[in-house]
């Protein structure tokens, strides 16, 4: 009985997280409570996972990683090497996979896409190359480096931490690090050769403005303001890099080269987020949101802030309009702007319908800004005023970051307690402030990663694994253990496909590791296989990384399948091959 409720459990919770028609972290959680009272498993049991030392070690990474990205180190890193490596495209493309592999060892891949689309874009045009031809491989070498050690990827980490609270021994540092150099060398070689014939060569817009993320934003003029009475054509908008739209007054548009500007029109511009605030209090001008909300004066209101966020695979917001989502009603939020790559938007904010990859720029307080991006699957981006996070501050984080790793490697402390300690460094010296660290902190990934580690206790208690193991045992015995392993690694990228990585490796393990006892094989090499596999799936354009350049390099979904499926299956054979002889089977 005990088992069919467990499985019938994990059933509705992988149904729920494909769907999420409820927040990840809500689904954890009822599942923990469904748990307990059916005595699957006691209280201590079902929160222990929350207890696990990992829990400590990813939050600290997050808080140490965004205090990192603030800094803004890497991106003037980023700048100086693209500038520097000549016009050969392939020493260009070859050299941007090996820095962004060797970045997302250590950091989020996510951060480090986002970080290169600039620089890229414009050596792209610098050397007149379709930028397509380099996101991509990007995009996919970001995902590639976080296989090399145990803080790459949240895989890695949730998985390390099942191993460990099912006494097994949980990763070290750098016990991936053969696997994952063979993944990456295999993986850049791969799109070093096929990258010319497979990666189509789109149009790509170079423009600087582009680069710099320039917002559709609307802006109302102030009856004191300096523009009144100027013919919109002559306006000084042009001179600051912003671009008119259109000029609305009442329910009429102007004719933009000759009207001239009065109170209370209404005009929307594009601009970068400096630019659009530079401009208002000095010609007396308000930025204007979706449900006509003026924009805070920070003197006004110290604890607003401004942010971009990215608008996820699975944002309840795709589809709709920005003036039926209430942000202001629901978060507390005002849309200010709307970003999409390549496509000139010319509708007033409210009247905009989203599309995953558009980027919001949004003004609220620190706790709605965390709270928004945590009920809904958005990504934060980037987040103002930075007026605290000096150059100075992220390169003494940094080698802080590589202290706390050489402590832990040699085991003179534990990864947990040298990242702990690395963090609590981190808000003393003021390098990122201590509210910014909490909402750095991704809280559902946490709650998923202790509340899955709980059910894993479940399902050994129940004694579900060993039922799942033996019907897999006895259905596919003859073909052997290493064909087993073939077969989960197999299924493990088709689930990270509607799954997170993190939640797949999870699901997964249990019935691997039970597989592998069941077989009388290595549980470790079952459990590495699993872990690794649900860092390599490249076949759907659905991974934040992918998201961020699938605008900026007019892909289509089709060229991630064409190009990803094919070097998912390449990895998942390295895989297969490699592991047995470093772990053994």
């Amino acid at each position: 009985m005990e088992i069919a409720i467990v499985l019938t459990l994990l059933a509705i919770a992988i149904i729920l997280f494909i769907t999420e028609i409820i927040p990840i972290d809500v689904i954890t959680v009822l599942l923990l409570i469904a748990l307990i009272s059916f005595n699957i498993i006691t209280k201590e049991e079902a929160f222990s996972g929350f207890g696990n030392t990992f829990i400590i070690m990813l939050a600290s990474i997050f808080v140490i990683g965004a205090a990192i990205e603030k800094s803004e180190i890497f991106n003037s890193v980023s700048s100086q090497l693209v500038n520097k490596l000549g016009k050969n495209p392939i020493v260009i493309l070859s050299t941007l996979m090996i820095f962004t592999a060797l970045l997302s060892a250590f950091m989020n891949n996510t951060s480090i896409t986002a970080m290169l689309i600039a620089p890229v874009l414009a050596v792209s045009k610098k050397i007149n190359i379709s930028a397509s031809k380099f996101l991509m491989p990007v995009a996919f070498s970001a995902m590639l480096g976080g296989t090399c050690t145990l803080i790459g990827t949240s895989a890695n980490i949730a998985g390390s931490a099942y191993l460990e609270n099912a006494g097994m021994a949980p990763l070290s540092m750098f016990e991936l690090l053969p696997l994952g150099i063979a993944v990456c060398i295999v993986g850049i070689i791969y799109l070093m050769l096929t990258s010319r014939y497979l990666i189509p060569s789109y149009r790509s817009i170079h423009d600087v403005g582009e680069i710099k993320r320039r917002y559709l934003s609307e802006v109302i003029i102030k009856p004191d303001s300096r523009l009144i009475g100027k013919k919109v054509k002559n306006s000084e908008f042009k001179t600051l890099n912003l671009e008119i739209v259109r000029v609305i007054r009442g329910i009429n548009d102007l004719i933009i080269e000759d009207d001239l500007i009065q109170a209370n029109d209404h005009i929307l511009i594009l601009g970068t987020i400096d630019d659009l605030l530079k401009i208002k209090d000095h010609y007396f001008i308000d930025i204007i949101g979706e449900n006509k909300t003026k924009i805070k004066n920070q003197k006004e209101n110290e604890d607003r802030h401004i942010a971009e966020i990215l608008i996820n695979r699975n944002s309840s917001l795709r589809g709709k309009y920005v003036k039926n989502v209430n942000f202001y009603q629901h978060w507390n939020l005002t849309v200010l702007g709307v970003y999409r790559f390549g496509e000139r938007v010319a509708k007033k904010i409210e009247d905009v319908v989203l599309r995953m990859g558009d980027i919001l720029f949004v003004q609220g307080t620190n706790k709605d800004i965390t709270r928004f991006i945590t009920e809904d699957d958005t990504i934060l981006i980037n987040q103002a005023p930075k007026n605290i996070n000096f150059k100075n501050h992220g390169w003494t984080v940094l080698f802080l970051f590589i202290i706390g790793i050489i402590l832990s490697v040699f085991g003179i402390t534990s990864v947990s307690v040298a990242f702990m300690g690395v963090a609590a460094i981190t808000v003393i010296i003021k390098a990122i402030r201590i509210e910014d660290a909490y909402r750095a902190v991704d809280w559902r990934l946490l709650i998923l990663i202790g509340g899955m580690t709980a059910f894993g206790v479940a399902m050994k208690k129940s004694g579900s694994d060993i039922f799942l193991a033996n019907l897999i045992v006895n259905k596919f015995s003859a073909y052997g253990p290493h064909v087993i392993m073939g077969a989960f690694m197999v299924l493990t990228v088709l689930i990270t496909q509607p799954l997170s990585n993190a939640a797949a490796a999870l699901v997964m393990l249990p019935i691997a590791i039970t597989t592998a006892h069941t077989l009388g094989v290595n549980e470790r090499s079952f459990a590495i296989a699993i872990i690794v596999s649900a860092s390599i799936s490249m076949v759907t354009p659905f991974e934040p990384a992918c998201i961020l350049v699938y605008g900026p390099g007019k892909y289509k979904f089709s060229d991630f399948v064409k190009v990803g499926g094919f070097l998912t299956l390449i990895l998942l054979a390295v895989i297969w091959y490699i592991i047995p002889s470093i772990w053994g089977l």
